[in-house]
């Protein structure tokens, strides 16, 4: 299996047994998992549905946020893994995907209501550029240390109960912004946890403590929990922090040198399952996420901090992508080189780009003008401040952007062609090295999968029948099934193929032409489809909506093939 690294752009090869005796391992631990008899897929379905039903009826929602939540072809979440390979034995980090569950929708719509009216606490850490503005300013008392917290697994750790909490203790500035009451989020969260029940290797599992890492809820409601996690702990120490900064759950602060252990053991009182590690300045220096803070007296320098798992693998220069792409490489790496440094690590970390990007191919005049042109640019901000440059002007209309497949040279013509229209082609490639990975996750059978474009072969001559359907396929097959016994007017292509021709259709051998969760585009891809394939029994009014101007795409597109 070829598989992702938790950590840094890594591609790891692992034997299938060894991952799936990996992943049993890490599921057999019973404080946080359990073998279950069910996976209540169409249980949750059902709850998420008549829970949304009433919120309609009540007025709370509109039509289509109604029918945005609401979910009829579900299919069960799937666990995968991914290896840590920057500790021992290289064990597996549990992510649990709930794209497609019964209660995925729900959790993106609570989620998005949590996010967008929540005011984040003043500790979070935005990114790396922030907290290096933000640290090189503060002063760090005498006998003070740098250290840092990070809780043990930190998702499948969290208690519901302080979750519910968080979010309940938090409603008076939510009320009014969110269009339902207060019993309704509880109960549609504790629909969501109850969703923790996965599917790996045809086993089913169920979570039974903790947030599963993979659900959309998981990351807000940890961030609520951690957020009175701190206040309530640091008000427990008898000594005033100089600073405390947060990244989801990597803490960084200063403490006394004699009170390390008082700060650990104060953090890891607070919940039985909460519990910290710590980590304290080697050397007069700690990193926190992509940053080293080296104390100096009582100051603090930074500098860029690459971890083990760094590749300095980046976009390679020859790679079918446009070179707006490659120029975008160099100037984030330009900008992480000088805005996380102190000045006297800039000129060393410059180097460092020119001589990783040269053995990504990068040609040395290209590298030379782009490292030295927003080296430049940088300097002559103020503040070096990145974040100050002018913005848009705001009467200028807002800038179009069309993902297209990238074909070189055209791509760039069709951008400065469109430039006056404030219309933007974003370059995708159709291809990539994402097909020889492996997901990790059991497959879906291919008749529960849904937002198909579908073809099933007739028994008795070469012609086919070419369909669409949103619904899980094998929904779609059976009314394929049972249409033969409806009115005439109601009768398909393929019922009229198997009546007049008195033939039967392969429905155990459909085969799935292709996936598209668009509605639009879906009946576009059956229209191109049946276009395409010249023996389809399926009527003329099947295609009537389709352009003339992709016909002759397709007819080239099959010439070619054949």
């Amino acid at each position: 299996m070829f598989l992702k690294a938790d950590k840094g752009n890594t591609s790891v090869a692992m034997h299938r047994d060894s991952y799936n005796n990996k992943m049993r391992q890490q599921l057999s631990d019973t404080n946080t998992y359990r073998i279950a008899k069910y996976d209540l897929c169409n249980s949750l379905q059902t709850r998420v549905n008549k829970l949304t039903f009433n919120w309609f009826t009540s007025k709370l929602i509109n039509k289509n946020l109604h029918r945005s939540i609401s979910t009829y072809n579900s299919v069960p979440p799937r666990a995968y893994g991914l290896p840590k390979i920057h500790k021992e034995e290289v064990p597996l980090r549990i992510i649990v995907s709930f794209v497609n569950s019964p209660t995925y929708a729900l959790a993106k719509t609570i989620n998005s209501w949590l996010t967008t009216n929540i005011t984040p606490p003043t500790s979070r850490v935005k990114d790396s550029f922030s907290l290096g503005d933000t640290i090189k300013t503060l002063i760090i008392p005498d006998n003070y240390t740098l250290i840092s917290l990070d809780v043990i697994s930190l998702f499948t750790n969290i208690p519901t109960d302080l979750a519910l909490r968080a979010v309940n203790n938090r409603w008076a500035s939510l009320e009014n912004k969110i269009p339902i009451p207060l019993i309704e989020p509880d109960t549609a969260l504790k629909i969501c946890f109850d969703s923790a029940i996965f599917k790996f290797n045809n086993d089913t599992y169920a979570q039974q403590f903790g947030l599963p890492m993979g659900s959309p809820l998981s990351p807000i409601l940890s961030d609520l929990v951690m957020e009175d996690l701190e206040t309530s702990c640091i008000n427990n120490l008898d000594f005033d922090l100089p600073f405390y900064f947060r990244y989801v759950d990597d803490i960084l602060t200063a403490v006394p040198k004699e009170k390390i252990d008082h700060t650990l053991n104060t953090f890891n009182r607070y919940h039985p399952r909460l519990q910290f590690t710590i980590e304290t300045e080697e050397n007069n220096a700690i990193d926190f996420l992509d940053v080293l803070l080296i104390h100096n007296n009582n100051n603090i320098k930074t500098d860029w901090f690459h971890k083990k798992t760094w590749t300095q693998r980046y976009l390679n220069f020859n790679s079918h992508h446009p070179m707006s792409y490659k120029i975008g490489t160099i100037i984030n790496l330009v900008d992480r080189a000088i805005k996380l440094a102190s000045t006297e690590f800039q000129e060393k970390n410059l180097s460092l780009i020119y001589n990783i990007l040269r053995w990504n191919d990068y040609p040395h005049g290209l590298l030379h003008k782009h490292i030295n042109k927003r080296h430049t640019y940088i300097n002559n901000l103020p503040d070096n401040n990145i974040d100050s440059a002018p913005a848009d002007d705001n009467n200028r209309p807002a800038t179009t952007f069309i993902p297209i497949p990238y074909v070189s040279g055209l791509f760039e013509s069709l951008n400065r062609l469109f430039t006056k229209h404030n219309v933007k082609f974003v370059g995708k490639n159709s291809k990539d090295l994402q097909i020889v990975f492996d997901s990790g996750k059991d497959r879906i059978p291919m008749g529960k999968r849904s937002n198909v474009v579908y073809k099933i072969p007739c028994n008795d001559c070469n012609q086919a029948y070419i369909g669409q359907t949103g619904r899980h396929l094998n929904t779609r097959i059976k009314e394929h099934q049972r249409n033969v016994q409806e009115n005439e007017e109601r009768h398909t292509a393929l019922t009229k193929h198997v009546i007049n021709k008195q033939h039967t259709f392969s429905y155990d051998n459909t085969n799935i032409l292709c996936e598209e969760p668009n509605y639009y585009k879906r009946l576009l891809l059956e229209m191109c489809n049946i276009v395409g394939h010249t023996n389809s029994v399926n009527l003329r009014q099947d295609v009537e909506h389709l352009s003339n101007i992709y016909k002759p795409l397709i007819s080239a597109h099959i010439s070619h093939i054949v």
